[in-house]
């Protein structure tokens, strides 16, 4: 009966350690996931099915987590955006992903707001100028010494 009872228990832990569980985060206008097992293995290749906020009879993307359990897509619209995991051996997860109107908003790549651009110029007009003034020394610092 013993036996019976710690093979009970064994069974117990390791189905556990072995639970699909997904970190989800949002970064500016994309959701990254990361899918592993309950001892923090990544769950590579797995089947990842991503669904728009009002339209669950239908597949926004279909795709696959990486070596390291990692998927990522943009959103095109706020809400709850519905992913569903599944790694072919008996383990599903749905998770909902609600996206917020400003990562719904930007658009692929941030682009740099107007204070960036002007700085940028600025900073490419001083390192002209200094160019200039350089080779404009350079030259007639040499002039000057060989005469």
């Amino acid at each position: 009966m013993k036996l019976l009872l710690v093979l009970f228990l064994t069974a117990a832990s390791s189905a556990s350690a072995h639970e699909l569980d997904v970190d989800v985060e949002i970064h500016e206008s994309m959701v990254i996931t990361r899918a592993s097992y309950g001892s923090h293995d990544p769950a590579a290749e797995c089947d990842v099915v991503v669904q728009r906020p009002g339209a669950l009879d239908e597949a926004f993307q279909k795709a696959r987590t990486d070596a390291n359990g990692v998927f990522s897509f943009v959103p095109d619209t706020a809400g709850d955006w519905r992913l569903t995991f599944d790694d072919g051996m008996g383990h599903l997860l749905v998770k909902v992903v609600n996206t917020d109107v400003e990562a719904a908003k930007a658009s692929g790549v941030s682009q740099p707001v107007d204070w960036q651009k002007a700085l940028t110029g600025v900073s490419l007009i001083f390192g002209a100028a200094g160019v200039l003034l350089w080779l404009k020394t350079r030259s007639s610092s040499g002039v000057a010494s060989g005469r």
